[in-house]
């Protein structure tokens, strides 16, 4: 199945509560809709975290991602700085 020539391609951008109406949006988690709405742009203005939206063919709010890298890894000698993101352990896929 292919898009019809003039569809728009899906769009990942940071997040703009100016632009992006995250009220309307709901994954169905409440943690995570509660997380989106009401501290995501509260993260992202105080630099904590980046948060971006990926926005659909019509034009809505389809999903969003939210991350936060630390900008030393706690195992270093101190004083050395990240060299790539740093991602959790235990957020990574096994394979079984």
């Amino acid at each position: 199945m292919t898009a019809p020539e003039d569809a728009k391609p899906i769009v990942i951008e940071p997040l703009d509560p100016a632009r992006h109406d995250r009220a309307a949006f709901s994954c169905g988690i409440d943690q995570v809709d509660n997380f989106f709405r009401r501290t995501a742009n509260k993260l992202t203005k105080a630099g904590n975290v980046r948060t971006f939206v990926m926005i659909g063919l019509g034009g809505e709010l389809i999903g969003f991602y939210a991350i936060n890298a630390p900008s030393t890894i706690p195992s270093c000698p101190s004083g050395l700085p990240a060299p790539a993101l740093l991602m959790a352990a235990s957020q990574r896929p096994t394979s079984r």
